[in-house]
């Protein structure tokens, strides 16, 4: 089973929600029925799930399917996988790359060009799911020589790198996969394919060797990614970094209705209160005492913020619409669903420097090195200079409008096209740091001295 949403174009809470329709997976759909057609939108959602599709929660991750991608895990058909999913998804991978693979159909791509080309998306949610690609799926496409496109969401885990080197342990293998020739490009969400400083660090897992390998190349430079931004431009241009979007919701869940009404209700940024909105505060020790939200919200304190305390949703929405800064500090993933909501809202979003420095420098936010000491001069100048460049309601700004419609990731997915490249347009986020990002490294206080901050 797949699941398949009608195109559109849209941003964040505006235009007309397309239906949600259930398909089989092999042939195209002769008809549809919508199941879900209050809450599945053309806004950039990360996930949606609807238990009255599937006693198993079926999800959905809408931009990969308006895409045309196919869901690995949907190749499983069951209404009982429960506890035994890892053996069914290596069963059904199993069978269906040797026997039903040539079944799924060539990919045509708009404006007269097709290309026999597959769009594969991968939840990294389960482990299993990426195994069950890369030691079944992916030696059944190189025998039978099929092009094709990755999409890989939904998970806190960093990808590429982090993926090879600390789940497969085995790094060297991301140089030889990406220079495949039938790898036409690769979308991952929490992306880190390039050395960086301000990676993810104290992150728990079960694995012991995958948590000690994930804090040796956030501290050890030696230990991060050897892709070179110029030397291995070819690998580079071969994987983009794909927005984790909002939340994911439920199909009966009324959030869709409140954000469209508080997107229809933001003030511009010369009515907003100036000063940094934390939103995060209650949600920090969720993932453990050493969540980097602490560190972020320790530092805060010493800038112009408002700490907004646990309220209800529609009410933190709304405390976002009145706020000309939000703070998106990274979590146990990279990017952060608070980042989108405040772009969405029409806030500027501040963050930390790291790997998705490259996705966020054209978005309307500002991009620091430390937390501490953002005073309300400082804050008035970034808000001049982000006006200047986005305008007061910089949500509408037409190329913020574009990268918050996944009609546009869609598009360059279908098309296998980087997400930015040579007409992706000049960032225009405020960097405000120094930093020697390639050289590696936490963003602690100790050490952004040694990375030029």
């Amino acid at each position: 089973m797949r699941s398949v949403l009608s195109a559109g174009a849209g941003v964040f809470g505006m235009g007309v929600p397309p239906p949600l329709v259930d398909a089989g997976l092999v042939a195209p759909p002769s008809s549809t029925s919508a199941t879900c057609n209050t809450s599945v939108t053309d806004i950039y959602i990360n996930s949606i799930y609807d238990r009255r599709i599937h006693p198993w929660p079926l999800w959905v991750y809408p931009v990969a399917v308006k895409a045309g991608c196919y869901s690995l895990v949907a190749l499983l058909r069951c209404h009982d996988c429960g506890a035994n999913v890892t053996q069914r998804l290596f069963e059904a991978v199993k069978s269906t790359s040797a026997h039903q693979l040539p079944w799924l159909p060539n990919r045509t791509v708009g404006h007269g060009e097709n290309k026999n080309e597959l769009c594969i998306a991968i939840s990294m949610t389960i482990p299993d799911e990426w195994l069950a690609f890369y030691t079944r799926l992916w030696p059944e496409l190189q025998r039978q020589n099929r092009t094709f496109s990755l999409v890989t969401v939904h998970s806190d885990a960093s990808t590429p790198y982090e993926l090879f080197a600390c789940r497969m342990r085995n790094s060297s293998k991301l140089r030889s996969f990406l220079a495949h020739p039938l790898l036409q490009h690769w979308y991952t969400m929490n992306y880190d394919l390039l050395p960086s400083a301000g990676r993810r660090i104290r992150f728990t897992t079960h694995d012991s060797y995958e948590r000690s390998c994930i804090e040796k190349i956030a501290w050890y430079p030696q230990h991060d990614s050897d892709i070179h931004p110029i030397h291995d431009a070819d690998l580079v241009s071969k994987v983009s970094p794909l927005p984790i979007g909002l939340p994911p919701w439920e199909c009966s869940d009324p959030m869709l209705s409140e954000w469209r009404a508080e997107v229809q209700k933001v003030k511009p940024q010369q009515s907003r209160v100036l000063k940094i909105l934390v939103t995060f505060a209650q949600s920090i020790g969720c993932y453990g005492p050493c969540d980097r939200r602490k560190e972020a919200l320790q530092e805060l304190r010493s800038s112009s913020t408002f700490v907004l305390r646990r309220v209800p949703r529609a009410r933190m929405y709304e405390t976002m619409g009145n706020f000309s800064f939000v703070a998106a500090p990274a979590s146990r993933g990279q990017d952060t669903f608070r980042f989108w909501e405040a772009i969405g809202l029409g806030a500027f979003a501040i963050v930390q420097a790291g790997p998705l420095q490259g996705l966020y420098e054209h978005l309307p936010c500002v991009i620091v090195s430390a937390w501490n000491n953002i005073t309300s001069d400082k804050l008035r100048e970034w808000r001049d200079m982000l006006v200047h460049r986005f305008g007061s309601l910089p949500h509408l700004d037409g190329r913020v409008r574009e990268l918050l419609s996944d009609a546009y990731y869609a598009e360059k997915i279908r098309r296998a096209q980087p997400l930015f490249g040579v007409r992706g347009g000049s960032p225009r986020a405020l960097v405000n740091h120094t930093c020697r990002m390639s050289d590696g490294g936490v963003l602690t206080e100790s050490n952004r001295a040694k990375l030029g901050c």
